[in-house]
């Protein structure tokens, strides 16, 4: 995991989340977010990438909310793969649980997307501060609406994407 060699610009930004469908990742309030995005017709593109124990379940979500941003397949892909879709991303989001484990530990998918220069959005935490210092990722509350503003507050000034990355 590293930064690309060269920048990339994407006509609309690109939001990730990756992961292994676990209560942990707060999925569901991902896709809320993008929902209310999609209201308010903000313009970006998002991949969701991975499967695991409630992937049934967040599909059915998915196809309730009709999201048309986001792509969410289901696919796994292997470790190349995804440090490169990383780089090719401009915002990755790290959980949204809402369990005492969301709130004590580091996701992998932090460490990774800021090792790889990108712009982490992620819930905020005190094991945070542990180890990052307040500019270096975007922390919001853990629902949807928190997580819609930071990223349409984002998506509205792209040079921050940028700084933060």
């Amino acid at each position: 995991y590293y930064p690309a060699e060269k920048e990339i610009k994407n006509e609309k930004i690109k939001i990730l989340f990756y992961g292994s469908f676990i209560p942990l990742h707060g999925i569901d309030v991902i896709l809320n977010a993008f929902s209310l995005m999609e209201k308010k017709n903000i313009k970006f593109e998002a991949t969701i990438i991975g499967k695991g124990q409630i992937f049934p379940e967040m599909k059915t979500l998915y196809n309730a909310l009709n999201l048309k941003n986001v792509t969410m397949d289901g696919k796994l892909i292997s470790e190349n793969e995804l440090s490169e879709i990383i780089r090719q991303n401009d915002i990755v989001l790290g959980i949204f649980g809402n369990s005492k484990k969301a709130r004590s530990v580091i996701p992998n998918k932090v460490y990774q997307s800021t090792a790889s220069g990108k712009c982490t959005v992620t819930m905020n935490s005190e094991v945070l501060k542990e180890f990052y210092n307040k500019d270096d990722l975007v922390i919001c509350n853990n629902t949807p609406e928190s997580l819609a503003n930071i990223l349409t507050e984002l998506i509205n000034n792209p040079n921050k994407i940028h700084k933060i990355g």
